[in-house]
C-alpha cells in the first residue's frame, strides 16, 4: 500500500515537473505499454488492444488515456527521443519528397511526380476529403416534404407543452408566495 502511494507520489511529481522519462518510469505499466504501442500507429484503439486492457470499449479507455496528462507528457517525450534518434522530422520529410520529385522528373517518370506532387499538397492542406451520400442506385435521398412539417409541427408541439408546463409552475409558485405574503 505504501509503495502505490509512493509511486503516486512520484508521478505527480514528474508530471508536475513535465519530465516524461520520470513519468514513464512511475507510470503503471500498462499505461506505459500503451505510449509505446500508441508510438506505433497512432491507433488509441489498437495501442489499448496490444497493452493488454481487458474491455468491449478500447475506443473509449484510448480517449481517457490520451486525456491524461502522464500518458500526454510520455508520449511527448518519447516522440522526441525517436526524432532524435532517427533524425527524422517534417522538414526532413518534406526534402526528401522534392528531391524524389526532382529524381522523378529528370527520369520522365510521371507518375512518380504525381505522387509527390500530392504528398506535398496534402501536407499544404489543399485536398479535402469529401465522402458523398446518395440514395438507392446513387439517385438523390429523397425526402417528403410532408414528412419533415409533421415532425417540425410535433418538435413545436412539444414545446409548446413544455413551456405551457414551465409557465403553470411559475403561476402556481408565484400564487403561493402571494398566499404566504397575505398570512
Amino acid at each position: 500500500m505504501t509503495t502505490r502511494t509512493t509511486h503516486s507520489k512520484a508521478l505527480k511529481e514528474a508530471i508536475a515537473n513535465n519530465d516524461g522519462a520520470a513519468v514513464l518510469e512511475h507510470m503503471p505499466d500498462r499505461m506505459k505499454a500503451f505510449c509505446y504501442e500508441y508510438l506505433k500507429d497512432l491507433n488509441a484503439t489498437q495501442a489499448v488492444l496490444r497493452a493488454g486492457y481487458d474491455t468491449v470499449h478500447p475506443n473509449r479507455i484510448g480517449t481517457q488515456l490520451k486525456n491524461k496528462p502522464a500518458v500526454n507528457i510520455a508520449l511527448d517525450y518519447l516522440q522526441k527521443d525517436r526524432e532524435q534518434k532517427l533524425k527524422v522530422d517534417a522538414t526532413f520529410v518534406l526534402d526528401k519528397i522534392i528531391k524524389s520529385i526532382d529524381r522523378a522528373e529528370k527520369k520522365g517518370n510521371e507518375a512518380a511526380v504525381l505522387r509527390g506532387a500530392e504528398l506535398l499538397a496534402k501536407h499544404l492542406g489543399m485536398f479535402v476529403d469529401r465522402q458523398e451520400i446518395s440514395g438507392p442506385n446513387g439517385d438523390a435521398i429523397r425526402v417528403q416534404e410532408e414528412q419533415i412539417r409533421q415532425t417540425a409541427e410535433d418538435f413545436k408541439s412539444k414545446i409548446l407543452t413544455l413551456s405551457r408546463k414551465s409557465n403553470l409552475k411559475l403561476v402556481e409558485e408565484h400564487d403561493h408566495d402571494d398566499e404566504d405574503e397575505r398570512e
